[in-house]
């Protein structure tokens, strides 16, 4: 589960629909035999203890994202799928999408010269897209302007000022989003950079400036139609007097970007095609996340490697023995399973998949993911967006048969349906639904474990991570073979989106 105790900056950006990638296609449906349904299943405890613990081990180095130790973790997850018959996604090989990953460092430095104004990199700028520049041109400010407004422009080799957001949108949630769409119209139209003055109280630019702008990884966005892009701090709206009385004069921006280094990583996807033709658009994913920590000396102690054993070996081998199960007892529906990389630092993975799907968006209906900070409850398991779903019978019914209850998030105020990667399926309009091992809280019990050099698999109860593992199973076949098609429930917050999206 990725990082809690940051404050996640996807609270501040809007829940806005992706738009499929066109090559995306849906695979054939072969003739299958109807199975008979419920199918038994049959998870053993010696296979999901191994599963685990070859994930966790040190040889695994604690599946750093870019590292060896989570490729070994990738080549396993792939010689499972292969084993249990799974079939790849057309477009994919060897059950690989390559995610494009780029270790980019902070900026080195920026400024943009306006008049008697320099305006500096840190109080002042803060960098959206580092793409290097140092040129002079003409500025051309439009205050408040909607991106369609602004792709009416000829704006061929000038420095584009706006005011964030737009007429339409003051809500700082969806600033960034925004942006980006700007940027894109601007770069279109022969603009050179994109920068925008900042204002909000809802959102600090101290604030916002806590998410942007750093050292880290990130997916590797660059291309030629990519412009720098940047915030231009305004609190009290005195830049933006300085900006319309500099409208049509030169002026000067510079901005020398960090090192970037290239990281190699995938996802591990495989397909299962489902029983019933007329279900072929309704595919569901089962996912979990495989990355975890890495190696961090760091921190003091003897161990530095981060096994990752619950957080998240337990949800991995969930996945694997659901395509164990599927992968010789198809469903109605077809199951997309999605291994994600990169969950740990903003669930990259899974965001680059919607970004770049491998099938089509709109034949996706749900998403079930597995993943969790650990457990302190071996009677029940957790789910986060609980109910949320109209699915959400079925599924409790199917955990519950398993011996284990399901339960809702014990800790609600904590936003954590919006931690993993379930998150980038629901701000897309995607049902989706996190189930985790069972916990009542962050206790001392979770919290000895959690993003610690200590979560090995030598002290897992491996009785109850098996009892975990078939509830997800079942909760899977339950969701697959649903007699309805499953959706949001009426009047959920994410339910407009789903709609917007149906319709482009």
């Amino acid at each position: 589960m990725r990082l809690i105790t940051l404050v996640a900056f996807c609270l501040l950006i809007a829940c806005t629909a992706t738009k499929e990638a066109s090559k995306a296609t849906l695979p054939a449906t072969p003739a299958i035999p109807v199975a008979m349904l419920p199918v038994a299943i049959d998870i053993q405890q010696q296979t999901v203890e191994k599963d685990i613990r070859y994930l966790a081990s040190d040889e695994l180095e604690g599946r750093g994202t870019g590292s060896a130790g989570i490729e070994k973790a990738a080549t396993y997850i792939a010689k499972v799928f292969s084993d249990a018959s799974v079939a790849d996604v057309p477009g994919v090989t060897r059950y690989t999408q390559q995610v494009p990953l780029v270790n980019q460092a902070a900026p080195a430095s920026a400024s943009f010269e306006v008049v008697n104004n320099t305006f500096e990199l840190g109080d002042d700028l803060l960098i959206l897209s580092q793409v290097e520049i140092n040129k002079t041109a003409q500025l051309r400010f439009f205050g408040e302007i909607s991106v369609a407004d602004l792709a009416k422009e000829d704006l061929e080799g000038a420095i584009v000022v706006t005011m964030a957001g737009s007429k339409e949108e003051g809500d700082p949630r969806a600033f960034y989003q925004l942006a980006k769409e700007k940027q894109k119209a601007v770069a279109a139209k022969g603009g050179v950079a994109l920068i925008e003055l900042y204002r909000s109280p809802r959102a600090p630019f101290s604030q916002v400036s806590r998410f942007f702008g750093k050292s880290g990884i990130k997916i590797d966005k660059s291309s030629g139609m990519e412009i720098p892009l940047i915030w231009l701090n305004d609190p009290k709206g005195s830049n933006l007097q300085v900006m319309d009385e500099a409208a049509g004069t030169a002026v000067r921006l510079s901005l020398k970007p960090g090192s970037r280094t290239q990281v190699s990583s995938r996802n591990v996807l495989g397909f299962i095609p489902g029983t019933d033709p007329s279900l072929r658009e309704e595919i569901v994913v089962i996912s979990a996340h495989y990355d975890h920590l890495g190696i961090d000396g760091s921190r003091g102690g003897t161990d530095s490697i981060f096994n990752g054993a619950r957080d998240n070996a337990l949800g991995t081998a969930a996945l694997l023995s659901v395509a164990r199960h599927f992968g010789a007892n198809p469903a109605k529906r077809p199951i997309l399973l999605a291994a994600w990389t990169a969950e740990e630092i903003g669930l990259l993975g899974s965001n680059y998949f919607m970004e770049s799907p491998a099938l089509p968006l709109s034949s996706i209906v749900y998403n079930l993911n597995f993943d969790g900070a650990g457990y302190d409850d071996t009677t029940s398991i957790t789910i986060n967006g609980y109910g949320r779903t109209t699915a959400q019978a079925d599924i409790d019914a199917a955990i519950a048969e398993k011996g284990v209850k399901p339960n809702p998030d014990p800790v609600p105020q904590m936003n954590l349906y919006q931690y993993s990667d379930n998150w980038s399926f629901a701000k897309n309009g995607i049902p989706a639904m996190n189930v985790a091992p069972g916990f009542t809280g962050f206790s001392p019990k979770l919290m000895k474990y959690y993003h610690q050099a200590g979560d090995h698999a030598d002290d897992l109860d491996f009785a109850y991570v098996t009892r975990y593992v078939t509830a997800c199973v079942s909760a899977s076949q339950a969701l697959v073979n649903m007699e309805v098609r499953p959706d949001w429930v009426e009047g959920d917050e994410l339910a407009p989106t789903n709609i917007r999206m149906s319709k482009e």
